[in-house]
Order: structure tokens, then C-alpha cells, then sequence
């Protein structure tokens, strides 16, 4: 792995196979909306025209239709190609939801859980309490999404 020191004092990490054909380009830091930034740049295609062109497309090319790009550890510095992989619009959701602290993953209205499966709203139930359908939920984001499921309790509690 080598480090691309990039404007403003960032750096990517990239591969050691993929630094040379990379470091040639005039990457920064471009920002998008809600905090998300990618390393990238702007290429003029003609007049007053531009394209953006993002690190990670480079190295690991174009997602195809209805996948993104995921970076597991959460950091779009890390352009290793162990660190990217593509994901479905539903599995990104489900790996990048944010808790808040009085609020249940998948929990609704009157204790209704439900999951996003494959672009389609899922209701598993209406239960008795906010905390039964937070495990409710749990439990088939387990079997949805194994390893991957992102999780209301700890996996000694569910």
C-alpha cells in the first residue's frame, strides 16, 4: 500500500500496483452534501462542461446498475481495493443507517419492525413494545444480511 499526498494535506491510500498509473492526475478533496467528501477531480470535456472523475472509479471501476460503491471501513481515503467493494442501494442503506440513542433500528409508529430487503419495505410485525420489535428486527436482519447485519443489541442479547 502507498500514500498519495493530495492538496490541503490529505492523503489516499491506494494500492502499490495502482499508484503510478494514479499519482498523475490533479486529485483533491471534492465535498457533497451531508459532510461526504471523495477524492476526485474536475475534467473539462468542452466549454464550460465538466465531468467529475472519483478515485475509486479508477481503481475499481464503475459500479454496474443498481449497485454503489462501499467502503467498509467508512473511509473514502482508503481507495484499497480491499477496502471497496459494491453494494445494492438496499444493502448501503442497511450499512450505513445511523442509531440515534431513543430510537430502534427498524422500528416505527406503535412498535411495527420492519426492514428494507432488496428496494422493498418489509413489515416483520407488530409487537408489544419498542424493545420486542427492535429484536424482531434483529433477528431477520441476521438472516437478510449475516455477518453484514447492522444491529439494534449486541449478538449475546438477540
Amino acid at each position: 500500500m502507498k500514500t498519495l499526498e493530495i492538496r490541503k494535506g490529505y492523503s489516499v491510500q491506494v494500492d502499490d500496483e495502482d499508484f503510478d498509473r494514479i499519482r498523475i492526475f490533479p486529485w483533491k478533496i471534492l465535498m457533497l452534501g451531508k459532510g461526504s467528501f471523495y477524492c476526485g477531480f474536475s475534467l473539462k470535456i468542452a466549454e464550460k462542461k465538466y465531468k467529475k472523475v472519483w478515485l475509486q472509479h479508477m481503481i475499481v471501476g464503475n459500479p454496474s446498475e443498481g449497485k454503489r460503491i462501499y467502503f467498509k471501513d467508512k473511509n473514502p481515503l482508503n481507495c484499497t481495493k480491499a477496502n471497496i467493494e459494491f453494494l445494492s442501494y438496499s444493502e448501503y442503506g442497511h450499512m450505513t443507517h445511523k442509531k440515534t440513542e431513543d430510537k430502534y433500528l427498524g422500528v416505527i409508529l406503535e412498535y411495527i419492525a420492519r426492514i428494507r430487503v432488496k428496494n422493498k419495505l418489509k413489515v416483520i410485525g407488530v409487537f408489544d413494545s419498542a424493545r420486542e420489535a427492535a429484536l424482531a428486527y434483529d433477528l431477520e436482519a441476521k438472516k437478510v444480511y449475516g455477518d453484514r447485519a447492522v444491529l439494534n443489541f449486541e449478538e449475546a442479547e438477540a
